[in-house]
């Protein structure tokens, strides 16, 4: 009980962090945000790199697609690359090892209109952290 405790303290600090991110306003123009998405590596490219096990950029992208769709965000890079980095943060916080193809797949299945995608991103890594 104690453990759960403290990963439940743990995920809620993560939640605030994520809401940062999510809720922070871009202060650039629409012009140079899309000239960086357009100069840089494509997000699922970079996830392939960084996720735990490399997975194939097909089998991100389904899952980041339908979260994406989900929540009804754009398939814009930079919603790519903050979905992203929500699991990412979540994976390397993970005592036990869990992947972002793990989190996704279990955010993405047990979807609830009523939930963020940061709070439905942040059970899953909670629900996964204690019943592995």
């Amino acid at each position: 009980m104690k453990k759960l405790i403290i990963g439940l303290l743990v995920v809620f600090g993560v939640i605030i962090l994520l809401g940062k991110i999510f809720g922070g306003s871009d202060k650039r123009t629409e012009a140079q945000i899309n000239n960086d998405a357009v100069n840089s590596t494509p997000a699922y490219e970079q996830f392939h790199s960084v996720f735990k096990g490399e997975p194939e950029t097909e089998d991100i992208s389904k899952l980041m697609d339908g979260i994406l769709d989900q929540y009804h965000m754009e398939h814009t890079e930079i919603n790519k690359q903050k979905l992203g980095s929500v699991f990412y943060s979540l994976r390397t916080k993970s005592a036990i090892g869990i992947s972002e193809m793990q989190l996704m797949k279990y955010a993405y299945q047990n979807y609830d209109p009523k939930d963020s995608f940061v709070v439905c991103a942040s059970k899953a890594a909670v629900v996964l952290e204690y019943t592995k």
